[in-house]
């Protein structure tokens, strides 16, 4: 009798799928996690390029912060003009 009542267990326990949703979701994660790994491995070398390149950029502006006008003198520089990149970019 006892081996009857282990053997319908034993079926009861094979038969029985509710924790089959939770290693999916564990395989499935586990992919979205290493996917993004390795996208951010392929991306981080071309932004770290990127930032270098804006950063040497930027070093040689001056900001003038004092609001006085004196900033101006330049604005009819002709050739301060044609190397605006702002407006050779979009047109």
């Amino acid at each position: 009798m006892e081996r009857i009542a282990t053997l319908n267990q034993f079926k009861t326990f094979i038969t029985d799928d509710t924790g089959a949703v939770t290693v999916d979701w564990v395989v499935l994660t586990a992919a979205v996690v290493g996917l993004a790994l390795a996208a951010m491995a392929v991306i981080s070398g071309g932004v770290e390029d990127l930032s270098q390149d804006t950063s040497g950029a930027m070093t040689d502006y001056e900001i003038d912060d004092s609001f006085d006008g004196a900033g101006e003198a330049n604005a009819g520089d002709e050739a301060a003009e044609s190397e605006d990149p702002v407006s050779e970019s979009f047109f």
